[in-house]
């Protein structure tokens, strides 16, 4: 088959489907459209048909009913069935009973994070180089870019810290719309920002976090901590060395908290 891509837009056309689109894909059989779509500000997965024999009106079935974000679904080779990703669990669906059932799935997976952070960076980096809409990269020389970014991404110590050198590569280009996340949590969580810098000095010898600065407003400074002060936990969570973004903070840290005596070292417990 060879597709005709010149005047394609006149030969397309609209389909009706009433859900907001984010990704689609084909059935092995050809008769049905999948569709990871929102409506009413929630995603779930749909299936259109697309079926040109059929004799029912086409409308999109809804398969799933469930709050979180629905990734990697496929069919499987008999066009009967879904598997995909909710929440970080593999769950199918059949297109006749549309009931979602989960698959128990065990498994172990060692990360060697110095190859991890190397290979994301790689990626990232390659991504833009090949797909960037301007060949001329917004007049940036991108080789230069790695060859600066390259071995900061190999000095960082947790995925945050990856992610943040990262993000400053892509503010290199000035370009909208760039930027770089964590993988979605399985659990809503209600941690936020503590906005303080910590003693790095201190950090990278004993582990120990140390406020540097707090920053204006932010909810450090409006529980009351100071420089000076220790963070030792954060909503019963203890922090450490060893501590995945440790200025992240609870949205209550005011409430847990306690304020030291003047020129003692305070704690938030």
């Amino acid at each position: 088959m060879e597709i005709v891509f010149e005047e394609i837009r006149r030969r397309a056309t609209a389909l009706p489907v009433g859900v907001d689109v984010l990704r689609q894909e084909i059935s092995p059989d050809g008769k049905w459209l999948l569709l990871t779509a929102s409506a009413a500000g929630q995603q779930n997965l749909y299936v259109y048909s697309v079926d040109e024999l059929s004799k029912e009106p086409s409308v999109a079935r809804q398969l799933t009913s469930t709050p979180g974000a629905k990734r990697g679904a496929h069919f499987t080779p008999d066009s009967k069935e879904v598997y995909y990703l909710d929440r970080g669990r593999i769950f199918n669906v059949t297109l006749e009973k549309r009931e979602p059932k989960a698959i128990a799935v065990t498994a172990e997976l060692d990360v060697d994070f110095s190859q991890e952070k190397a290979e994301a960076f790689h990626q990232a980096w390659t991504y833009l180089r090949d797909l960037f809409f301007d060949e001329k990269m917004n007049g940036v020389d991108w080789n230069a870019v790695r060859a600066a970014y390259e071995p900061r991404v190999a000095g960082a110590r947790t995925p945050d810290e990856m992610r943040r050198i990262i993000l400053m590569m892509l503010g290199e280009l000035n370009a909208s719309h760039m930027g770089i996340s964590g993988p979605p949590q399985t659990t809503q969580t209600t941690l936020g920002r503590l906005a303080i810098d910590v003693d790095r000095t201190e950090y990278e010898a004993d582990g120990r976090l140390r406020v540097a600065n707090v920053v204006a407003l932010g909810p450090a400074a409006i529980a009351g901590v100071k420089p000076g002060d220790y963070i030792l936990q954060v909503d019963g969570r203890e922090v450490g060395h060893r501590s995945s973004g440790a200025g992240d903070a609870g949205r209550d840290v005011g409430r847990r908290f306690s304020g030291a005596a003047p020129g003692d070292a305070g704690d938030v417990t």
